[in-house]
């Protein structure tokens, strides 16, 4: 939802996020330095006004 207010939206689906986030829990790597890059790959600034 914070993303959605800032302009945002996410372009994969809400199931592929879940089970990457369950991922990168278990592989202990659900951190900044993990979850900057991989939310930037698939999050856009949204064109909607």
């Amino acid at each position: 939802m914070f993303l959605r207010i800032n302009g945002w939206h996410l372009q994969r689906p809400p199931m592929q996020i879940h089970t990457e986030i369950i991922q990168m829990f278990e592989s202990c790597t659900f951190d900044i330095a993990h979850l900057e890059p991989w939310l930037r790959s698939f999050a856009r600034e949204s064109t909607d006004s």
